[in-house]
């Protein structure tokens, strides 16, 4: 039997190493079982997780054994776990170290903290390869850390994997992409798929702008959106994929937009070039939803380099059209109007709106 042992692991020691602030602190009990914890909230839904009284998660330590295909196969066991054992099922040995709050003792078995120094992104052991989603995380510390080399080894194991990556789960891959566009440069996180040689297998769709040449100038575009909206960012991710299908399981909400954006790519640049109707038209689509007009405001100035856009005429004009309430109308009226009438004196009243304040060259 293990002697009880809380250890601090993961990711706020890796950060507090690496000088990072991270207020996430993650412990694993050594030799505790359920029992143990039953008076804590239960968070974990696969293994054993809960919540201590500072909101932070204890994890039994853990061994895992793969049955099959993709990220649900494994079967967990939590009886007599050593620490070195849950932490050789770990991805990478930067993320494979354990402090001992207690002693003021970091147990480092995988060489992490070499590693560290070193700026090296290393699996650490073989078990790596039973799960494709740590080439989703590898990808992301290496945007999270873009001065680290992943090792020879792991891109080697990486790409030995290929064929499991198509097991990976379109929502887990959704989940790890939210995770990635929280970071600055997440572009890199595309680019580095690409150099892994694994892009075509997990974004199919994507790799198109590889074949079409176009990859480059959609990482360049992506570059520029850092601080915008994960809208705007699916937006420009497959602008140039002509195509409504997703690599990725957006929610349906989400897909309805980016496509809604995608569609409407051009007609910013081009809106001198319609008539007045078409104007309006463009303007209704957007069914009074402000923070998507300016989106599709933000998409054009990326997409199409427009700098000279007039986005204070843009908004004044939207703003009108929102503020805009038919009811003294409808009051005038000696018979009550049905829905079409005021769907049709609405639009007569954008239509001036538009002639009023638009600016024709």
């Amino acid at each position: 039997m293990e002697e009880k042992k809380l250890y601090q692991v993961g990711g706020c020691v890796r950060d507090k190493l690496l000088g990072i602030e991270n207020s996430d602190i993650d412990w694993l009990a050594v030799g505790y079982s359920e029992e143990d914890f039953k008076d804590y909230e239960k968070i974990g839904k696969d293994f054993p997780v809960f919540l201590n009284k500072n909101n932070e998660e204890i994890a039994l330590a853990r061994r895992e054994r793969k049955n099959g295909h993709g990220y649900n196969d494994f079967t967990s066991d939590i009886l007599n776990v050593s620490l070195n054992e849950d932490l050789s099922r770990r991805d990478l040995t930067i993320n494979s170290i354990a402090y001992d709050v207690q002693n003021d003792i970091l147990i480092d078995p995988f060489d992490g903290i070499k590693d560290i120094k070193q700026k090296i992104l290393k699996h650490t052991t073989i078990a790596f390869k039973e799960d494709p989603l740590r080439v989703l995380r590898l990808a992301r510390f290496q945007t999270k850390f873009k001065d680290f080399t992943i090792d020879n080894s792991t891109t080697e194991l990486v790409l030995s994997m290929k064929n499991e990556l198509k097991y990976l789960q379109k929502d887990r891959v959704y989940k790890e992409i939210k995770k990635v566009f929280l970071l600055d440069d997440f572009y890199i996180f595309f680019q580095t798929l690409l150099e892994l040689d694994v892009l075509e297998e997990l974004f199919p769709i994507i790799y198109k702008l590889v074949l079409n040449n176009k990859f480059k100038k959609i990482i360049s575009l992506l570059s520029k959106t850092s601080k915008y909206s994960d809208t705007v960012k699916y937006t420009i991710l497959y602008i140039d994929c002509y195509t409504n299908q997703f690599d990725i399981n957006l929610p349906i909400k989400l897909q309805k937009k980016v496509k809604f954006l995608i569609k409407n790519k051009n007609i910013l640049s081009n809106i001198y070039n319609l008539n007045i109707e078409e104007i309006v038209e463009f303007f209704e689509s957007f069914k009074k939803d402000i923070i998507l007009f300016n989106e599709q405001i933000k998409v054009d100035i990326i997409y199409n380099k427009n700098k000279n856009i007039n986005k204070e005429l843009l908004n004044n004009i939207f703003n009108k059209i929102l503020d805009y309430s038919p009811l003294e109308w409808i009051n005038k009226q000696t018979n009550t109007p049905n829905g079409n009438d005021i769907k049709d004196h609405i639009h007569k009243v954008n239509l001036e709106i538009i002639r009023y304040n638009f600016t024709y060259v």
